[in-house]
Order: C-alpha cells, then sequence, then structure tokens
C-alpha cells in the first residue's frame, strides 16, 4: 500500500503568495471591507439611533446662495494669477540682478 503525499509547492515570499491570492479571488477585499463598514454602520445606528436618523434628513446648510462657476471663470482666475506670480517673480529677479550689479 502505498500513501500519496500532498504535492508541495515551490517556495514562495509571502508577498508572492498574496499577490497569487488577489488573482485567484478578484474582489475579496472589496466585499471584505463593505461587510465590516456595513456592520460598523449598523452597531452605530443602534448605539446612536437618533444620530442614524439625522445622517439620512441631512441638508446643505450653506451661510449664502451658491454662485454658480464656470470651468471658463475658474480659468482665467487662474490664468490672472499666474500672471500676477510671474510678475512677482520678474520684480525679485530684477532686483536680484541689480543688487548684485547686473545688468
Amino acid at each position: 500500500m502505498q500513501f500519496v503525499t500532498a504535492r508541495r509547492t515551490p517556495p514562495m515570499t509571502n508577498t508572492e503568495r498574496q499577490r497569487r491570492f488577489r488573482e485567484r479571488n478578484p474582489g475579496y477585499y472589496q466585499r471584505l471591507h463593505a461587510k465590516r463598514r456595513a456592520a460598523l454602520d449598523a452597531g452605530f445606528a443602534q448605539t446612536f439611533p437618533a444620530t442614524a436618523a439625522v445622517e439620512e434628513k441631512a441638508v446643505l446648510c450653506l451661510p449664502a446662495p451658491v454662485a454658480e462657476l464656470s470651468i471658463f471663470d475658474l480659468i482665467r482666475d487662474l490664468h490672472t494669477q499666474s500672471e500676477a506670480r510671474d510678475a512677482v517673480t520678474d520684480q525679485m529677479s530684477d532686483a536680484r540682478h541689480d543688487r548684485h550689479g547686473r545688468a
């Protein structure tokens, strides 16, 4: 009678073992973390039921009306800031050259 022994796997690093596990089980950690978050949320809701009810009805309360911003306004503002920064840099460079007697 012969005994069948388990197939030996080649030696590998822990990093390699983890990489192979992730390849064999795509989405495992995403599902695991989702379950943990759900359990934490449920525990929080049981511990603080009033807070959980308020979170569901949260309303955005702003101190002033929201102004609509267009991407073009933002680009124009960034360009203006860039020009101002360049002007200051040029002034500093000119002052440095004047201080050292260079033209």
